[in-house]
């Protein structure tokens, strides 16, 4: 769904949860600062650093570090979902207790440890449920949530499809037509990086090129004859291809799945007046959408805009649930039901213009592929201007779509 930042002091209360949770939410996690706060004030030579006071009450430094920078959140909802959980923080009372820190104090810290666990089973049943239900109410929190959720898709479905990777790239370069400047020609560079076979038995089948949906709405893709392994940071991914109904399909063949046996699949398509410029009656967002066919780490799609291309106009950003109803375009309001909304407000970075702005850290290579494919096209790469969509752990099978809501060309009527 399109994003809008959440303003982080939104009371537990303000989407319709009850007012008794939301009371005693606020009064756990104040009892919580206050006695951690104290209890850790209580040892001895006030140590003031996670490393420290692991050390002092042997206890994870990964854990005493979470502790020590939840107390300091500002918000109840903060507290709560990011400090550890109850036997975590019980065992940093017992170490304390053992190096002398007052009964009270300790008792106190216990106390305020219970009261947490009683939220926790009396009110939402398991942690999950609480941080997925108070998450809800911060958007720093939520964004948290929702990353070690999809972190947890991406392993699981890894099992079951057999196979996953380290990112997924789409990156498309959106020119106006020379002959018809009011047609757009896209050309695409896509595929996976860092692609690992996990189990041997599955199939695995993967898509290239265009969707069914809009294979009557666009002219057929060309092939651009260019090897781009040189580019790549990885073995070549061993396939067998074929077209079926319109589109490449990639089978892998037989792979290595040792862990360290790693392989890339990148691939360019070039669509010649495949978009159109500007609104029409039934049209008017404009973009790129992504389908990441396995699971991936990180997902990068980039869309590189020549010239005064939507010019003064900002994307929006769209996660659609496909299930059976196929790819969705944010103009089809009868999709609205699909929607998923996500707290990535920061998903859509703008990165400037020119070569230099086309970083990826994941492919050190890109800006010379990039470079190398614009050469052939006889695009000079520094006439673009660049926005970058990039989510850890994209669901697999979800629709990810950076939309331009383009306006009725100038001097016409829509239609």
């Amino acid at each position: 769904m399109r994003n809008d930042k959440i303003e982080s002091t939104r009371s537990l209360s303000d989407s319709g949860a009850p007012k008794a949770e939301h009371s005693v939410a606020v009064d756990v996690a104040a009892d919580l600062r206050n006695s951690m706060r104290a209890l850790f004030d209580g040892l001895p030579g006030s140590p003031s650093r996670p490393t420290e006071i692991s050390r002092l009450i042997g206890v994870s430094r990964v854990m005493v570090s979470r502790t020590a920078s939840s107390i300091k959140k500002e918000t109840p909802i903060e507290t709560l979902t990011s400090i550890p959980g109850p036997e975590s923080l019980r065992s940093m009372v017992t170490g304390a207790l053992e190096l002398g820190v007052p009964k009270e104090t300790s008792q106190i810290a216990l106390e305020a440890i219970d009261g947490f666990d009683r939220l926790i089973r009396q009110h939402f049943g398991t942690r999950s449920a609480l941080n997925a239900a108070l998450s809800t109410q911060n958007a720093e929190a939520l964004e948290r949530f929702e990353q070690a959720s999809r972190y947890e898709v991406f392993k699981g479905m890894g099992k079951v499809l057999g196979v996953e990777a380290e990112t997924w790239l789409n990156s498309m370069t959106l020119v106006p037509n020379a002959d018809d400047p009011a047609s757009v020609d896209v050309t695409s560079v896509h595929g996976m990086v860092g692609l690992h076979r996990l189990r041997p038995d599955m199939p695995i089948h993967l898509s290239f090129g265009l969707p069914p949906m809009l294979a009557t709405e666009a002219q057929e893709t060309n092939h651009i004859e260019l090897d781009l392994s040189p580019y790549y940071q990885n073995k070549p991914t061993p396939i067998e291809s074929n077209h079926l109904n319109g589109q490449l399909i990639h089978s892998l063949a037989a792979m290595d799945t040792d862990k360290s046996a790693k392989y890339d699949m990148l691939a360019v398509s070039h669509s010649p007046k495949m978009s159109y410029r500007y609104a029409t009656e039934t049209r008017t967002k404009r973009g790129v959408c992504v389908i990441p066919d396995i699971p991936v780490g990180n997902l990068v799609a980039d869309v590189l805009l020549h010239g005064d291309l939507f010019d003064g106009i900002e994307p929006d950003f769209y996660v659609y649930n496909m299930n059976a109803r196929g790819g969705a375009r944010p103009d089809d309001r009868s999709r609205d039901i699909d929607l998923i909304p996500s707290q990535a407000t920061r998903a859509i970075r703008k990165l400037g213009t020119g070569l230099d702005a086309l970083t990826l850290s994941e492919i050190p290579t890109y800006q010379s592929m990039i470079k190398q494919v614009h050469a052939q096209l006889g695009y000079d790469t520094e006439e673009f201007r660049h926005y970058r969509l990039q989510i850890p752990y994209p669901v697999t099978g979800f629709q990810y779509v950076i939309a331009f809501e383009v306006q009725p060309k100038p001097g016409s009527e829509p239609g």
